[in-house]
């Protein structure tokens, strides 16, 4: 039975649950967490739509720095902060 929840199983039967469970998948979400808590602060007037427009711009997989990100974590050894600190 553990073998249908543990990413870390060699016995997992896969059907993509690998690919969610995976270190960029989870970036990925924080990310999109990010820009869409952004969104909705700028509805209600928390910050401007101009930052939370960039917010949603910056936050991409593609704008992290993973050699930072990893720089930071052991520093701090919080992946979230590490995270949003490490993006371009």
């Amino acid at each position: 039975m553990r073998a249908l929840y543990d990413s870390k199983s060699k016995t997992i039967d896969d059907r993509g649950i690998k690919a969610l469970l995976s270190n960029e998948a989870k970036y990925s979400t924080w990310l999109m967490f990010e820009a869409m808590l952004a969104q909705a602060q700028a509805e209600h007037g928390f910050i401007p739509q101009s930052a939370a427009d960039e917010i949603k711009e910056k936050a991409v997989i593609e704008n992290i720095d993973f050699e930072e990100m990893n720089r930071i974590y052991q520093k701090n050894r919080s992946w979230f902060r590490a995270l949003f600190k490490s993006v371009s």
